[in-house]
């Protein structure tokens, strides 16, 4: 049975603002209804085939532009809901170590952003679509107050094995 798109917004609500179009599509929603629907007023399209709600905060979405989820201290600093005073110059990411072709860059309130990548599966799967989970957040947190020695072993990246260690980030953070 087709589901109507009135209800979709509180459907991907329910999905925690952010839905893939299989997930709508089995709640019974048609094609055209997503695509009418990712109009840009109601909702946003993340990437192909994922939706979410105009209403997320944008550090959320910047880290889905990204190719990962918010981490380490941009979630915490984010979960604090102290009113930002200025835009960070970084915004932390977690990717699995799998990820590739991950930007440099992120535009942020009307700013390029550095991320910082967070490569780990697990710290990937720990939380929600919206970003790992508080433990994880607190962990990376304390591992990127001793980055400094990292972003300087960034020359190094080629002489390491594996994608979870330097990838393509000049400020890359192992976990």
């Amino acid at each position: 049975m087709t589901r109507s798109p009135i209800h979709l917004g509180a459907d991907i609500r329910a999905l925690g603002g952010i839905a893939s179009a299989a997930e709508l599509l089995d709640l019974g929603y048609t094609r055209d209804a997503l695509r009418l629907w990712s109009d840009g007023r109601r909702s946003r399209r993340l990437r192909r085939g994922w939706y979410a709600l105009r209403d997320l905060p944008e550090e959320v979405t910047a880290a889905w532009d990204a190719g990962g989820m918010l981490a380490c201290v941009s979630l915490l600093a984010l979960a604090s809901r102290a009113p930002a005073t200025r835009v960070p110059d970084e915004l932390h990411v977690c990717v699995p170590r799998t990820a590739s072709r991950i930007p440099w860059t992120v535009l942020l309130h009307g700013r390029d952003v550095s991320i910082v990548a967070h490569w780990s599966t697990a710290d990937h799967e720990s939380g929600t679509r919206r970003g790992v989970d508080a433990a994880t957040a607190v962990r990376q947190a304390r591992r990127c107050a001793r980055r400094p020695a990292a972003d300087a072993s960034a020359e190094r990246c080629g002489a390491r094995v594996g994608a979870e260690h330097c990838g393509r980030r000049a400020s890359s953070v192992d976990d």
